[in-house]
């Protein structure tokens, strides 16, 4: 067994990786807050300008008709801020032109017998930290 890179999109190797995990936490975000607040869909339909089956997906993961931006702005129709941190330190960049792990490329060849290697590089997101309230 071989542990995961932490992102589980990305051991699939799905090429928009970053992006889907950062859906991911955000959406997750979103659906503790409106747990905390007691929120019905509809109550948070009525908040966040959504209509109620657009919450019902995203309580439900089902993200993709959700960019990182309308979440993002969902997250702050529920007062919440959202801030973006760059390191002051500089690091060495990624050069990430495959899968994150040998065993993540040898399940895609597993799924994907015929599909080539994919040679387009992982765009790279900032991933968001929530303010504490």
């Amino acid at each position: 067994m071989e542990p995961g890179s932490g992102n589980v999109f990305a051991d699939l190797s799905f090429r928009d990786a970053e992006e889907r995990l950062l859906k991911a936490k955000l959406a997750t975000k979103i659906a503790q807050l409106i747990e905390k607040k007691g929120w019905t869909q509809v109550q948070t339909a009525e908040r966040t300008g959504l209509d109620q089956p657009k919450v019902s997906h995203l309580l439900r993961g089902r993200l993709s008709d959700f960019s990182a931006d309308r979440l993002f702005a969902i997250l702050n129709r529920l007062g919440h801020s959202v801030e973006v941190r760059i390191s002051a330190k500089e690091r060495k960049p990624e050069k990430t032109l495959g899968f994150k792990s040998p065993r993540a490329y040898q399940y895609f060849q597993y799924l994907n017998p015929h599909r080539p290697f994919p040679l387009t590089p992982k765009r790279s997101l900032l991933e968001p930290t929530f303010a504490q309230l």
